[in-house]
């Protein structure tokens, strides 16, 4: 499983934070994600014991408490997310869409130990395949669903100049108030809004936060390296959000990464 190890500072005592700090990765054999040798917080570990948040602002507070722990339990964290009942009026100020691709929308930096974030879906788009940088993702949907597909990491044949078909090994639907988790050691995925007629939106929780991501040719397995950016922090529009382009990933023409910063993995 992943270990993380965070440098500490201080943060705005009521959430929707500011920038993270420095983050450092090791390795652990639990099935948390740890920040210490630490068992998890009894506190925090057991979730038939949590008291679901009451709105998207108390379950921002709760994520923090959770976070101050030096082991975090996955379950518990997923189950956290899992207990907010989305109401579109406590989250829709972060809720950017554009008509091109879908768009990350930073809702909370969680102390440089998460970062929480809103992604927006209009009808058919959908991410690249993608990794995760050795980070825990959550993921849970506030509006509409999306479809998500699960794949293996391709194998690294320096000899095979033309590549291969990538492997898809499941496909998960989820509708409103559902949350899924995925780490690198699960595999790669894809996340779209499968449907023609309706938006989706998504709230997100990554723990370490990461700017760069592999994205991965579906025909061939070949990886990219692409910077991702925000389309909006807080609320407000960054400026890369009011001028980037699409991402050149050959099977990502929806994807929210930038042209700029897109470079091949050395293989």
């Amino acid at each position: 499983m992943e270990c993380v190890n965070i440098h500490h500072n201080h943060d705005n005592a009521n959430g929707y934070s500011e920038e993270p700090m420095e983050i450092s990765h090791g390795v652990s054999s639990g099935g948390d994600i740890c920040l210490s040798g630490q068992q998890p917080s009894a506190k925090f570990s057991d979730p038939s014991t949590l008291v679901p948040p009451e709105s998207l602002r108390d379950l921002v507070t709760k994520l923090h408490e959770v976070f101050e722990n030096d082991h975090i339990s996955v379950e518990y964290v997923q189950a956290l997310m899992t207990s907010y009942q989305s109401r579109s009026k406590e989250w829709k100020r972060f809720a950017k869409f554009d008509p091109h691709r879908y768009t990350r929308n930073l809702v909370d930096s969680g102390n440089g130990k998460f970062n929480l974030m809103i992604l927006c879906w209009n009808e058919g788009q959908g991410s690249s395949i993608h990794s995760h940088a050795n980070s825990h993702c959550f993921l849970k949907v506030i509006d509409g669903g999306v479809k998500e597909e699960l794949y293996e990491w391709p194998s690294q044949d320096p000899t095979d100049e033309n590549g291969k078909d990538m492997k898809k090994w499941a496909e998960n639907e989820y509708s409103k108030n559902e949350c899924a988790y995925i780490n690198d050691s699960i595999g790669l995925h894809r996340v779209e809004n499968p449907s023609h007629t309706d938006k989706a939106v998504t709230l997100h929780l990554y723990s370490p936060p990461f700017d760069e991501c592999q994205c991965f040719d579906e025909r061939t397995g070949r990886a990219v390296i692409s910077k991702v950016t925000f389309w909006s922090k807080y609320g407000r529009r960054t400026p890369f959000g009011r001028s980037q382009g699409t991402s050149q990933s050959s099977d990502a023409k929806n994807d929210s990464t930038s042209t700029a910063s897109v470079k091949p993995i050395s293989q």
